[in-house]
């Protein structure tokens, strides 16, 4: 009688389970070791350019895979470790920031090499490795600055130039008056000039004006400005404000606010005297950016014909029914001819503003260069383009009542970087012969 072997599929499932078990373990192993193929990102900030010795050297390492296991860093200079850095991590580690202060290290002046390299936590020949160089420059010697004129006359709300040179390449230079800001430009002789006025709001004994220049390393110098400054006497004048003048300024108010509740035509008009008026201003120090770096202008600045029936830095003093309700000061003159007269452009330049712009209405800004551009507002039509190239004589509108103007007229304006000057110094030869021209040829 034959006896069957009932331990034989028992076994075959036995080998069938274990061989699974092997290609799966097979799996996992050839998975484990290769679960992570990228090698870590590496970055160094800054990659390129200036140091000096209060700047920092950012080195960082990313593995999202295995994570970090080691990174090392170098700084390099004339052939010499400068600086070393080596890190081991004891865990997965999957973000690592190093940050080297500068301050302190056995550097000197001129180029670094920045070495970095990054190893993952791979299995064995697997291992993941990332190397990064960078070449960088310390320059810890703060530019010097030499002026080409000794003395600067300058009236208060009046205008002034300077002229100077720089021994290093720079990042920013400006002249600074509290908290006006006056851009140098350099020329292309390697002077730079800077255009600037004194605010009419300040003091001679309070006027300040400091270069301030910073070079590609981030290293600053300043030098006070020898100056002579010249107090002004400015005029008070007394606007009475009918209830038909602040109703007709009623639309100017839906324009500019035109999500604000009040109501009340003197309510409205004080809000477009006083916020308006802010805003306004610093567009203006906006628009004084966008200037040539050169002279534009020749000779003097013409004068549109009119009667003057307001002064640069006249302070008003704002009546409504005999009752003082506010107070702002004029920056600029105010040309009444006949109505919607014909508007000359002051001198040679560019188109940098032709449209509505608040108080102004319907406005005009020429740019002559450095800074300094003329301002035409008020008017009842544009006639240029922005960005037109503009010739003293040229038409650029009528006069006309937008804005918050009470009759027909020309408002002008001389702005350098925004701060408004008194226009008369610009509209007289012998001044700019004498004050600015000199400078301009140095």
């Amino acid at each position: 009688m034959t006896t069957l072997n009932r331990n034989k599929p028992a076994k075959k499932g036995g080998r069938i389970i274990v061989l699974v078990l092997l290609a799966v373990l097979a799996i996992a192993a050839v998975w484990y070791v290769l679960r992570d193929t990228t090698p870590p990102t590496l970055t160094i900030t800054p990659q390129q350019g200036f140091l000096n010795t209060e700047s920092s050297l950012v080195i960082t390492a990313d593995d999202q895979g295995v994570g970090l296991k080691r990174l090392s860093i170098r700084v390099v200079q004339d052939g010499k470790d400068r600086i070393s850095v080596d890190k081991t991590f004891s865990s997965a580690l999957r973000h690592h920031e190093e940050s080297i202060d500068l301050k302190g290290q056995p550097l000197s002046n001129g180029p670094l090499e920045i070495t970095a390299q990054a190893e993952d936590r791979g299995f064995f020949l697997f291992s993941k490795s990332r190397k990064l160089t960078a070449t960088l420059t310390l320059d810890t010697k703060a530019p010097r600055i030499s002026l080409r004129s000794a003395r600067h006359n300058i009236a208060q709300g009046g205008s002034a130039i300077v002229a100077f040179e720089v021994d290093e390449e720079l990042r920013e230079c400006a002249l600074h008056v509290n908290e006006h800001v006056f851009p140098a430009y350099q020329q292309e002789n390697g002077t730079y000039l800077c255009l600037f006025g004194m605010p009419w709001d300040i003091a001679p004994a309070e006027f300040h004006p400091v270069i301030k220049a910073t070079d590609l390393a981030g290293n600053e110098s300043s030098r006070n400005l020898p100056h002579h400054a010249n107090a002004r006497n400015f005029r008070h004048d007394r606007l009475n404000l009918p209830q038909s003048f602040l109703v007709r300024k009623g639309e100017l108010f839906q324009k500019v606010f035109p999500n604000d509740p009040e109501t009340d035509p003197l309510g409205r008009y004080i809000k477009i005297n006083n916020v308006l008026r802010s805003q306004n201003r610093a567009q203006l120090r906006k628009i004084g950016l966008d200037t040539s770096p050169v002279p534009l202008w020749h000779g003097a600045f013409t004068r549109s014909p009119g009667a003057t029936t307001a002064n640069f830095g006249d302070n008003r003093d704002y009546y409504y029914n005999d009752t003082v309700v506010d107070n702002q000061t004029h920056l600029g003159v105010d040309l009444a001819n006949h109505r919607n007269s014909p508007i000359e452009a002051a001198n040679d330049g560019k188109v940098v503003f032709a449209d509505f712009l608040g108080i102004y209405g319907e406005c005009v800004i020429i740019d002559h260069g450095l800074g300094l551009q003329s301002l035409y507002a008020h008017l009842s039509r544009i006639d240029v383009q922005l960005g037109e190239s503009i010739q003293k004589g040229q038409i650029v509108g009528l006069s006309g009542v937008t804005g918050l103007a009470g009759g027909d007229h020309l408002h002008f304006g001389m702005v350098v970087s925004g701060l408004p000057v008194q226009p008369r110094e610009w509209w007289d030869g012998s001044w700019i012969a004498n004050n600015i021209t000199p400078r301009l040829e140095d």
